[in-house]
């Protein structure tokens, strides 16, 4: 991962992080507060060619350790059923704490996954 930078800000109760090679944004995560020691991951993206290098991992790996070093209990994300972003979730410790129904719309099913601090 030669010229990769990785970047982090914080704003208003939200925070990202964003994998930077060479000139392009390759991809980002974004988090935001939900509670006293909750938050919310709202977004993992990395643009198409940019995957299977291992930045959506590294780029969930370091979110975790940052919002557990900044005190959040547990952290949350959504996840569509059938999308495989949720083995990604799984195996950095997620896990399935309530089924959404049609929650990305009608007969489009999503999971709440949440993992708590160690």
């Amino acid at each position: 991962m030669g010229g990769t930078r990785w970047w982090q800000r914080i704003l208003g109760g939200q925070q990202s992080w964003a994998v930077i090679d060479g000139a392009v944004v390759a991809g980002c995560i974004l988090a935001r507060r939900i509670g006293r020691r909750k938050v919310l991951i709202t977004w993992l993206y990395v643009i198409p060619e940019f995957r299977r290098r291992g930045f959506a991992a590294r780029l969930l790996r370091i979110a975790i350790s940052e919002l557990f070093n900044d005190g959040y209990e547990r952290i949350r994300l959504h996840v569509e059923v059938g999308n495989p972003a949720r083995d990604l979730y799984e195996q950095h410790g997620f896990t399935v704490s309530r089924p959404m129904p049609e929650h990305y719309g009608k007969g489009r099913d999503g999971l709440r996954m949440e993992i708590s601090r160690p």
